[in-house]
């Protein structure tokens, strides 16, 4: 074939372009309807179940608009810790305190956390304490309740003076620092693993408290007057620290409401935040 033929264009009368086919995104649009569809589904029947199991309390705690509560105060950070000290002290079955903060207190049981001394506020030298618990065989727990408070740094003077007030023996008192999961994480991502571990308190962040007061709220241990408070402390947390939506029962949900509250439905019962 010379130079002349190979660059001829007499195949152009008879090139066609082939007509442009959507089968393929088609089938990646059902696919992707299939999915979140089933996803919807599932997500409805978690609320579901979790609403049967909490009827007699008012069903799952996104049911309620939490925003709008105002009988009693959650604009402070003190008033976040009044209610989880009221829960801890006042708790019979014990599941919240040692789901809380069992996992520092080696061979400790629910048992040990049935209504615990809780100090709330009390002053020990030049500190004063958020919450300071002390369980049925002698543990003892320093909790400092975060919500904006950026000083953590006092933690460790007020646990050194809780020792020192109370004769506490070392090794029998855990400190414990109560924060949004961001601030935490802000914090020690700037630390090696070996730093944190050397942190002279532990954290918790709000997400396992919520995690926790549902799990407590699902095992049906406690009294029903209990639990009432419980479901309204979760609610409230959940959607006015964490994020989650209002699901009226009374209205279609939208996929984004469901998946939140799915979203803390499953993290509770994987025991996580």
């Amino acid at each position: 074939m010379d130079s002349q033929s190979e660059n001829s264009w007499h195949f152009m009368p008879s090139f066609r372009v082939p007509e442009p086919s959507w089968d393929g995104a088609n089938s990646m649009v059902r696919e992707l309807r299939d999915t979140m569809e089933a996803e919807r589904e599932s997500n409805e029947q978690a609320l579901r179940v979790s609403d049967a199991a909490l009827m007699d309390v008012g069903g799952d705690p996104c049911r309620e608009n939490w925003w709008q509560f105002r009988p009693l105060r959650l604009s402070r950070e003190e008033d976040w810790s009044d209610w989880l000290a009221w829960l801890l002290s006042t708790s019979t079955a014990g599941t919240l305190g040692h789901g809380l903060l069992g996992q520092w207190m080696p061979g400790t049981t629910p048992v040990d956390f049935v209504r615990p001394q809780v100090l709330r506020e009390h002053v020990f030298g030049d500190y004063r304490t958020d919450i300071v618990l002390k369980t049925a065989s002698g543990r003892f727990a320093q909790v400092e309740v975060k919500l904006w408070d950026k000083h953590w740094e006092k933690t460790e003077g007020t646990g050194a003076e809780v020792r020192k007030a109370l004769k506490i023996e070392k090794g029998n008192m855990v400190d414990v620092i109560l924060a949004p999961a961001p601030a935490i994480q802000a914090r020690q991502g700037r630390m090696t693993p070996r730093e944190v571990e050397e942190l002279p308190y532990k954290t918790l962040d709000w997400g396992s408290v919520a995690s926790a007061l549902r799990r407590t709220l699902h095992a049906k241990a406690e009294a029903t007057p209990w639990r009432v408070w419980a479901r309204t402390f979760a609610g409230a947390m959940e959607q006015r620290l964490l994020g989650a939506l209002h699901v009226p029962a009374s209205l279609q949900a939208s996929a984004r409401q469901l998946a939140v509250a799915a979203r803390f439905i499953h993290n509770a019962g994987k025991g996580g935040a």
